[in-house]
């Protein structure tokens, strides 16, 4: 199939789809949003405990952080708004600079099928820092890295998933931080990657929303 810009676009499937019932979709969101919360509930626990063991801040200028947070995946106009998980490990220098090391897990229903998709990012994320006041910043930069699809036949009941591939990932990013304390704060923002072509999926952009906790370790 032929690359568009613009979302991604499902490249046709061996298997015909077939239709989900309402009782197989409400199980499958159960089971998604379930464990979603519990990977999200961990990484921000672990986090949490990290923060609590340090009450001094780091005489260095370097500081390291994570960040786990909730997210939103929106591949394009064959998929449903999926949801899922990140977290992130970064390093602050020199100031306003940032460098994190990013994964997590998203997952989108495709739409009107059956199959769902399931996509993990492995990217790292340049930020600039632009401090409006003491406790409110604005973040921008560039990612890249890669990104992986599976195609999951689980949720209809199949027991089985596809196999996963992937592509380069590169684009750019945006967001807003909302300092509570010397070690903690709100950080909200959003990425734009433009993914290449895959065995599931046409080249196209992917844009994720994201909102969690920055926790410095």
């Amino acid at each position: 199939m032929r690359a568009r810009c613009g979302g991604t676009r499902l490249l046709t499937p061996a298997v015909q789809p077939l239709a989900k019932g309402p009782r197989e979709r409400r199980l499958a969101t159960a089971r998604r949003i379930m464990k979603f919360s519990s990977l999200f509930l961990l990484a921000l626990a672990t986090s949490g405990v990290a923060a609590s063991a340090q009450t001094t801040p780091s005489a260095s200028g370097t500081k390291v952080y994570l960040r786990p947070s909730a997210a939103v995946i929106i591949p394009g106009d064959d998929f449903e708004v999926g949801a899922g998980g990140l977290i992130a490990f970064g390093v602050q220098f020199a100031g306003q600079h940032h460098l994190e090391v990013e994964t997590g897990y998203l997952h989108s229903d495709i739409k009107n099928s059956s199959y769902s998709m399931e996509f993990i990012p492995a990217v790292i994320n340049y930020k600039y820092t632009l401090s409006l006041s003491e406790r409110f910043s604005l973040q921008a930069g560039i990612t890249a890295g890669a990104m992986y699809q599976k195609l999951d036949l689980s949720s209809y009941g199949y027991g089985v998933t596809g196999e996963t591939k992937s592509s380069a990932a590169f684009g750019l990013n945006a967001g807003a931080r909302f300092k509570v304390t010397e070690r903690l704060a709100l950080d909200a923002g959003a990425k734009v990657l433009r993914i290449g072509e895959t065995r599931y999926t046409t080249e196209g952009d992917v844009t994720i929303f994201h909102a969690g906790l920055n926790v410095r370790l």
